[in-house]
């Protein structure tokens, strides 16, 4: 009887969402079968009744389509009385992450999406791991242009071998072509964002954030704010998402930081 009642919520969860991912122009048939399996195997083998359940959906937002996100979010958050519902779940807790910032301002209008940062390293664990990697590299100079963010600290490793003015130089000629188009029209802004990000117009802020420049600031998933460090490019209510963005801005505008 017990595998009658798990095969047939299979089939129910299975077909829900076929339904739901094929809504959506972009994710395609091979995501569809993908989270088919997961949901078949999740409710075949592992009792979920009286469990937490956390589900993490990293970075969809962009195989969606921004059209889409209102419909895509509104379905999690359903998703969350009918797992509930059907599988006796005690709380089911969906964490959706997104590296752009059009989808969180379209995010933010919604009551029932809580908007928190998953941010880098502080300076003391940053220390800590630089040390464990390579304890001879100069950490002032590192925290200066990286500011905690493994992603590139593990970048400037395995890519670069530690070769600072090669990786520095690759970003500057990554960034040029990036910043391209914002050059003519707002250099004296990108000229004050250099020096303190939080003093140029809500308009330039939005569109260095939609070049994964730059991003506005919230609480981090632990609750906790994080501080003003003109230094590493952080300011009161936005900051670079790489200090180095910073220095490579700088040096395309021919401004000389300390």
């Amino acid at each position: 009887m017990s595998k009658a009642v798990v095969s047939n919520f299979e089939v129910e969860w299975s077909s829900i969402i076929k339904e739901f991912v094929k809504s959506f122009e972009g994710i395609g048939k091979l995501l569809s079968h993908l989270i088919s399996i997961l949901i078949n195997r999740l409710s075949g083998k592992i009792l979920l009744k009286d469990k937490i359940l956390f589900i993490l959906l990293d970075d969809v937002y962009k195989a969606i389509g921004l059209e889409n996100i209102d419909k895509y979010t509104k379905w999690i958050y359903e998703l969350i009385s009918r797992l509930k519902k059907d599988y006796e779940i005690k709380c089911v807790v969906p964490i959706l992450s997104t590296s752009e910032g059009i989808s969180k301002r379209i995010l933010a209008k919604h009551t029932y999406v809580k908007l928190s940062m998953i941010w880098n390293l502080n300076k003391e664990a940053s220390t800590l791991l630089v040390k464990q990697i390579n304890p001879e590299i100069n950490i002032d100079k590192l925290w200066k242009y990286i500011g905690g963010n493994p992603r590139a600290l593990i970048d400037l490793w395995k890519f670069y071998n530690w070769n600072f003015n090669e990786w520095f130089n690759d970003i500057v000629l990554n960034l040029r072509l990036r910043v391209e188009s914002l050059l003519e029209k707002y250099k004296e802004e990108l000229i004050k964002a250099v020096r303190d990000i939080d003093e140029v117009s809500y308009e330039v802020k939005e569109k260095l954030e939609d070049l994964g420049l730059a991003i506005r600031l919230y609480k981090t998933i632990d609750s906790k704010f994080i501080e003003p460090n003109l230094e590493i490019g952080t300011g009161v209510e936005w900051t670079w998402q790489i200090p180095v963005y910073r220095y490579a801005l700088a040096k395309i505008l021919s401004i000389e930081l300390s």
